[in-house]
């Protein structure tokens, strides 16, 4: 009812089920919210986690985000709030929420969030299956940005 665009942080308090009727408001107002749960204390964090999974099941966009602090590298941080989300997320919603949910978050989906023909060539690859096992997201072997390598683990 005011006018956010986006919300970039997960609500922690209280039930998004009890407060915001489920999420349908910010869905019927086409708001996404970015996650950055796994900094909330313990309490908080369930709080948050239990938010998620309804904004998600009530259609609205979830997109991956992270309150990283330079004093973290960022693998770590990748790596604590893809944990923190598995509990209330599959590994195939948690790629969705890094790549296309995204990018619709920063209104970038006309160019980047997924591999289609006209958008950015910018690609990780993983040494893994992250839809077997999302850890293996901090696998990076390749990435690919705007058609050219930029980072070789190989």
């Amino acid at each position: 009812d005011l006018g956010a665009s986006n919300l970039v942080h997960t609500p922690r308090r209280g039930s998004v089920a009890e407060n915001q009727g489920g999420g349908y408001v910010l869905r019927a107002a086409s708001v996404p919210v970015s996650t950055t749960v796994g900094v909330a204390n313990t309490d908080a964090e369930v709080g948050a986690l239990a938010n998620v999974r309804q904004l998600w099941d009530a259609g609205v966009t979830v997109a991956f985000g992270t309150d990283q602090t330079s004093a973290r590298p960022a693998v770590e941080a990748l790596a604590h709030e893809v944990g923190a989300l598995s509990i209330v997320l599959s590994p195939a919603e948690i790629i969705t929420a890094l790549t296309r949910n995204g990018a619709a978050f920063l209104d970038l989906s006309d160019e980047l969030g997924t591999l289609e023909p006209g958008k950015l060539a910018d690609i990780v690859i993983i040494n893994g299956d992250p839809l077997a096992d999302i850890s293996d997201l901090s696998n990076v072997e390749i990435v690919i940005q705007g058609g050219r390598i930029v980072v070789d683990n190989r």
